[in-house]
């Protein structure tokens, strides 16, 4: 399993990282303020507004796939 970071402040449902929670394929997940890569600031992190609909939107989509596994199993 690997932790891992993704780029924008929206979630999509077929974003890379929601496919990659909808296949247990990752640990977790780091959001970051600041892209060393471009220099600029604001990579995931907006305002504490954003970072809160962020994290309910990321366990969301894992309490789906769970719920998801479970349900078939």
């Amino acid at each position: 399993m690997l932790t891992v970071g993704f780029d924008g402040f929206v979630l999509e449902p077929n974003s890379p990282i929601a496919l990659v929670i909808h296949h247990k394929q990752i640990r977790g997940i780091i959001l970051i303020d600041y892209d060393f890569k471009r220099h600029a600031r604001q990579r995931n992190i907006r305002n504490p507004a954003q970072l809160k609909r962020s994290i309910t939107e990321l366990q969301n989509m894992t309490k789906e796939t769970d719920q998801y596994r479970m349900n078939s199993a």
